[in-house]
């Protein structure tokens, strides 16, 4: 009997899924869906301030021009300083709503206040963050690659990153943890949960007067899941 091109093609595809979930299932699912946005790979993420976009040689030491060959689009990369501090501050918000997997002991020692007041001090002026006093902490178990940070200009940058494996959470409820006895308590996530929880973070930063980088916008993108049944 003679197939369709079509019929060949789709037995292709059930052969390359096949062989993704005989090799690891869900977890290597997210892993290679984590996006890795490179500039010869993927176009560059578009910017959402409103602020001319810089089109000649930078304004500053250190920060480098260049144009996105995808979308055309001009940016500019900020020097290792400013790389350091950007990112320092990403961690610091990530923080009040996600943390790096590691015992009980450690993860119900998170410090709540603490956290918050490091990412109150990074939040712009006018920017009010619904997630900066969450109750709800998700555990994951890695991060995504570190993107190119891209910069309108001098004064505004964004940070992309991808969160995966997360498979439990801190709960800062007195009525939740009832059952449990004490505040915070841990609760593990169900397979599709995972799958459904691993995303992208999207932080743009503007500079302030006082040369401070805080927070005017913050996304989550849902990841790829697993097919259903995987």
């Amino acid at each position: 009997m003679k197939l369709k091109p079509t019929t060949y093609v789709l037995i292709a595809v059930v052969v390359i899924l096949g062989a993704v979930a005989a090799a690891g299932g869900s977890r290597l699912w997210r892993q290679i869906t984590a996006p890795r946005i490179v500039h010869d790979a993927t176009p560059a993420p578009q910017m959402t301030v409103a602020h001319a976009t810089p089109t000649g040689a930078p304004a500053a030491e250190g920060w480098e021009a260049f144009r996105d060959e995808r979308s055309g689009q001009h940016y500019l990369t900020p020097p290792p300083g400013e790389v350091r501090v950007l990112r320092a501050a990403f961690a610091a918000l990530l923080h009040r709503t996600r943390v790096l997997s590691t015992s009980d002991a450690e993860l119900l020692a998170y410090d709540r206040e603490v956290s918050m007041s490091q990412a109150r001090a990074l939040l712009a002026d006018d920017f009010d963050w619904s997630l900066l006093e969450t109750l709800f902490v998700f555990v994951h178990s890695g991060m995504g690659p570190e993107n190119t940070i891209l910069c309108a200009d001098t004064a505004h940058c964004r940070v992309t990153q991808a969160v995966l494996g997360i498979e439990a959470v801190l709960i800062f409820d007195d009525e939740v943890c009832a059952s449990a006895g004490a505040v915070p308590c841990l609760a593990p996530l169900t397979d599709a949960q995972l799958d459904g929880r691993d995303n992208l973070i999207t932080a743009d930063f503007e500079k302030d007067a006082a040369g401070v980088w805080k927070l005017t916008h913050w996304e989550m993108s849902a990841l790829p899941a697993a097919p259903k049944g995987w």
